[in-house]
């Protein structure tokens, strides 16, 4: 191969690599300060999975200051939170108000410590409190 042909071998090759990276990446959305939309919880074993009805409103966020606000259906949450090692995290004091709406008070199901992934612009939090507990659920959230 002569230079010129070297040269451009390596300019195809670089524009090849630079239109393979991904912009939209998981790791760009932060679990902080990022209201995070329920589309679908399950028990553990993924038996049962429950998708929210469309005039229903589920969302949670978590913020800097280590509060918590979400929506469960027309109920108010709040709380507090601390991120824990190995992808947990540690619920304080969440409250929820009860105002009479025909929706599943969800939140209420997530207790103690919990374990988050966040993957694809998903985030799914798992109940880890007891590891007996095969009734647990998984809660998958996405940015609206």
């Amino acid at each position: 191969m002569n230079n010129s042909s070297n040269k451009l071998y390596l300019i195809v090759l670089f524009l090849l690599t630079i239109s393979c990276v991904d912009d939209n990446s998981s790791s760009d959305i932060p679990l902080t300060n990022t209201q995070w939309t329920l589309f679908k919880y399950s028990d553990l074993a993924g038996s049962i999975i429950i998708e929210p009805e469309e005039n229903e409103d589920y969302w949670i966020k978590f913020n800097d200051d280590n509060s918590i606000e979400a929506i469960d259906a027309c109920n108010s949450c709040f709380g507090t939170f601390e991120v824990t090692e190995n992808d947990t995290i540690k619920l304080y004091g969440l409250n929820c108000t009860e105002a009479g709406c025909i929706g599943d008070l969800w939140l209420t199901n997530i207790g103690g410590i919990i374990k988050y992934e966040l993957s694809d612009q998903t985030l799914v939090l798992t109940n880890v409190s007891s590891q007996y507990d095969l009734n647990s659920e998984s809660f998958y959230f996405k940015v609206e």
